[in-house]
């Protein structure tokens, strides 16, 4: 997807979105590795502790299915 976005908003193919991460010192065929404490996304106690906006949300949707 970030291919398609670049060539409409470039009218460039793809290989100058690659030139471009390149040019600013980023490799863009390598992903972040996740660093830090692992945590399970779904547990919603979790995730309100260390996203409180998101458990908020949660919360709140579970809330309007549950009744």
């Amino acid at each position: 997807m970030p291919d398609d976005a670049w060539e409409q908003a470039t009218g460039a193919d793809a290989d100058g979105l690659y030139a471009a991460y390149r040019a600013r010192g980023h490799d863009p065929s390598c992903a972040p590795q996740p660093r830090g404490e692992e945590w399970h996304v779904y547990d919603w106690n979790e995730t309100a502790r260390r996203l409180p906006r998101i458990g908020r949300y949660m919360r709140d949707l579970n809330r309007g299915v549950d009744g």
